[in-house]
């Protein structure tokens, strides 16, 4: 496919997002949330708990972090708290 016909189709589907085919806020929040948990479940010392639709005035939720040697309350190091952004583009 040409560069030229891949920007054409790119500038339709931008089109559509835009319009009637534009997503509700929540909905990005949602995709945004399982994105950032994907990328976290691939490493085993991390645990994420991201609650989606989350209301609360600062973080959003945290990220758990193991020593490496399990999942579990024995092996627990620390929390980083997160907040996820959304953007309408």
């Amino acid at each position: 496919m040409s560069t030229l016909k891949k920007i054409e189709k790119n500038d339709i589907i931008c089109k559509k997002l835009k319009g009637t085919y534009a997503m509700e806020s929540d909905q990005i929040e949602e995709m945004a949330v399982t994105l950032i948990e994907k990328e976290i479940l691939k490493y085993s010392n991390l645990k994420p708990n991201i609650p989606k639709g989350d209301k609360a005035i600062s973080w959003d939720g945290y990220i758990t972090v193991f020593d490496g040697n399990g999942r579990n309350k024995e092996n627990f190091e620390y929390n980083i708290n997160v907040q996820v952004k959304r953007q309408k583009s």
